[in-house]
């Protein structure tokens, strides 16, 4: 019988033991979760926040965005209602307003990764764009 209890009692130690391996170990809560998205298209789409002044703009996967401070676009609202569409073409977006007039204006960027946006702007120093969650 004490034999018995020893080999029980050896399994549920190295079942134990074996049952915390190495994916356990890998994954804790300071990884971030590894970038899916490889194209500047793919990456922009969803809420940024500008670094420098905490401006947002918000880009969805149907090539609208929004502005929600009318920074980036720099349209006048009164004179809307406008439609705000962008498209990418290389390693820059270009921002459309259309309303009683269309009004374009290009942001440049730089270099991106998941969630950063490193921007330049005609007109305005460089600041990152801060994936919003």
């Amino acid at each position: 019988m004490l034999k018995f209890k020893t080999f029980l009692f050896s399994v549920i130690i190295l079942t134990t033991l074996f049952s915390c391996g190495k994916e356990d170990e890998s994954k804790d809560n300071m990884t971030p979760e590894p970038c899916t998205a490889t194209t500047l298209k793919e990456t922009m789409i969803g809420k940024w926040k500008m670094a420098a002044n905490g401006f947002s703009i918000e880009f969805k996967s149907d090539n609208t965005y929004i502005d929600t401070n009318n920074f980036f676009n720099q349209v006048d609202l009164s004179k809307g209602p406008y439609t705000f569409g962008y498209s990418v073409s290389g390693n820059t977006a270009e921002l459309e307003a259309k309303g009683s007039t269309t009004i374009f204006g290009d942001l440049r960027i730089d270099r991106f990764v998941c969630d950063t946006l490193f921007v330049t702007r005609p007109g305005f120093s460089k600041s990152p764009l801060i994936r919003q969650k």
